[in-house]
């Protein structure tokens, strides 16, 4: 079974190389590595090159953000299956891809596992769900680079860049979505596949909530129990930004 590893980048020299390190030390024997820069301008193609005889295919041009670049990637993937490993995270085992790929049970779609989670406390694992994927209509029950998607599956059902102004950059999300809704078969795996900083773009508690429910709720209008739960954790969540903002002033 071949996989297909895309990382994505921009400006990202002070991160690619450590992803790249990580992808390209993976002990499975039949990995795609594909990388698609945004045309980066402090040096980050260097750093590429320096790894060319290990990567398959990479391009650096201009692009339309991240999810257009992500759809590039998955355009040329050639691979079974299809992981994105973004500039500044990194398999959290030399074993992860292998690990993986011998769990796929055959009628599987989306294969997904834990990750590790970096943030001012350190780091932290992050169990992903193991309950039924219905869960997936409150909120994601995995970080989107510890799956394995079937490539065949994502090149018919693409990141929505066309809906980039009203899910920003919780497209990843609403892929994950959709594909749930569709009917796409989702497996859990018991395996630490990446580590990941969660001081990024995405770590914002009460967009990531309204984020969440817009998308959740896209195909259907959510209950009164719905929009009370969300409005209850808008309000925990406005706290918690508040107390944060207040102990770093002091």
């Amino acid at each position: 079974m071949k996989i297909s590893i895309v990382t994505v980048c921009y400006n990202a020299a002070d991160q690619i190389e450590e992803t790249i390190k990580s992808v390209v030390g993976q002990d499975y024997p039949n990995i795609e590595y594909i990388i698609i820069d945004g045309g980066s301008t402090d040096g980050t193609a260097d750093i590429i090159r320096k790894y060319s005889d290990k990567i398959s295919y990479w391009k650096s041009e201009p692009d339309n953000g991240i999810y257009d670049a992500m759809n590039k990637g998955i355009r040329v993937a050639t691979g079974d299956y299809i992981n994105f490993m973004n500039a500044g995270d990194y398999f959290s085992s030399d074993s992860a891809v292998s690990d993986m790929v011998k769990g796929i049970h055959p009628d599987t779609d989306i294969i997904y596992g834990d990750s590790t989670m970096i943030d001012y406390k350190g780091r932290r694992k992050f169990k992903a769900s193991d309950t039924d994927v219905t869960i997936l209509n409150k909120r994601p029950i995995y970080r989107h680079n510890a799956s394995f998607t079937r490539t065949s599956l994502h090149l018919k059902n693409l990141f929505a860049t066309d809906r980039q102004k009203e899910f920003k950059y919780a497209l990843d999300y609403n892929n994950i979505f959709t594909l749930w809704h569709k009917g796409a078969k989702f497996q859990k795996a018991d395996v630490d596949v990446v580590t990941w900083d969660k001081n990024g773009t995405s770590d914002r508690d009460v967009e990531n909530i309204r984020l969440m429910f817009a998308i959740s709720h896209q195909f259907r209008k959510p209950t009164f129990k719905e929009r009370f739960i969300y409005v209850y954790d808008l309000i925990k969540a406005c706290r918690r930004d508040f107390l944060k903002n207040f102990n770093g002033k002091n």
